[in-house]
């Protein structure tokens, strides 16, 4: 029912008829609230009076590109019992909150969104309600697509790590990953994996487990650079509760990996310099080339399944030759050294795609 001209209303009406739905799709249709009217009745559409008891089987929702800007309003969603898959996709959301506690179900299948403030303590349980009564907001949600929105904040990314069964994430076109919002993109990719914990999915792109350790080391590094950058500039030194404010997956990082220091970096006696975890790679294939800056551990395997998407060849055709900044070594030599597929980009070179 995409571009369709439907209202959400009238989308709660759809669950009357089909209680056994398992995917939806309403998106372009100007939708900005996802309330249902429980007390509207319509005869001739039948609209229920009483709670939203439908879409018990519903396990994926498209609402791309409608009006939705408040979180509230996703949070309507979140007493569906099976739903697995969200689509929000460019919607003006500016923010993503997740409560800290678990709610009444009757509250959540009523379309009661609970408290998405963090920060706010939980509302006390009713005397018939208990604990094991209670659910989890989007219990069984695996994959939430909110490309192309307006979160620009670190601490919206990091309430991604709140969500219980969340496994896969489109985050890219947003104001945070972009040249206007201070970063380039994919080269933010490492924080995202570092501050939510469960992604294996990210982007469209694998989360392998190599990738995952490598960008939480990288973000644990990140950290520390920041912190001692900050320290050289003559700004106050932040406790261990305001960075853990800032990087809530921190301790739970130096629990699995130590408290790591940034490589290189020097005291501002010294210049304060702090040696990149990136070198600057020039792809090279005919008289296209491209700069980018790549994670040092990178394996020559996963530089050739990007050079593929680069530069739309095979990537299991790609052949990779290594050119020294010296020009030193036979072709053949830097060929043999560099095709082993665990060998990490250790250096500053330009590598030649040639195909």
């Amino acid at each position: 029912m995409n571009s369709c001209s439907i209202t959400w209303q009238q989308v709660g009406v759809v669950q009357s008829y089909l209680p056994n739905l398992q995917e939806l799709h309403v998106g372009a249709n100007n939708i900005s609230s996802l309330a249902v009217d429980l007390n509207h009745r319509q005869h001739d559409v039948g609209v229920p009076s009483s709670q939203l008891a439908g879409f018990m089987s519903l396990q994926i929702l498209g609402l791309e590109d409608n009006k939705i800007s408040a979180w509230c309003e996703v949070m309507r969603l979140a007493g569906l019992p099976s739903l697995k898959r969200l689509h929000l996709s460019g919607n003006p959301i500016s923010a993503i909150r997740y409560p800290t506690y678990s709610v009444p179900p009757t509250a959540l299948l009523q379309q009661q969104p609970p408290t998405v403030d963090p920060d706010e303590a939980p509302p006390a349980a009713s005397s018939n309600t208990s604990q094991q009564q209670q659910q989890r907001p989007f219990p069984v949600l695996e994959a939430l697509l909110l490309g192309g929105c307006q979160i620009s904040s670190w601490s919206d990314i990091d309430q991604l790590n709140r969500f219980p069964a969340l496994r896969e994430c489109r985050l890219s076109g947003n104001p945070l990953f972009t040249a206007e919002g201070g970063y380039g993109g994919a080269g933010r990719r490492y924080e995202v994996i570092g501050r939510v914990g469960r992604l294996t999915l990210l982007n469209g792109a694998d989360v392998k487990p190599r990738e995952r350790r490598d960008s939480e080391l990288r973000y644990i590094m990140y950290i520390s650079a920041d912190a001692a950058e900050a320290e050289a500039a003559g700004q106050p030194k932040q406790s261990e509760e305001e960075t853990a404010a800032s990087h809530p997956r921190l301790p739970e990082l130096q629990a699995k990996y130590g408290k790591l220091s940034a490589v290189g970096v020097r005291s501002a006696q010294a210049g304060t310099t702090i040696s990149a975890t990136t070198a600057q790679i020039n792809l090279l294939h005919g008289s296209k080339s491209i700069s980018k800056k790549l994670p040092r551990t990178m394996t020559v395997s996963a530089l050739r399944l990007l050079c593929g998407r680069l530069f739309k060849l095979p990537a299991d055709q790609l052949v990779l030759r290594l050119v020294p900044k010296d020009g030193g070594g036979s072709p053949q030599q830097q060929q043999q050294q560099q095709q082993q597929e665990g060998e990490d980009i250790s250096q500053d070179d330009t590598k030649t795609l040639k195909y």
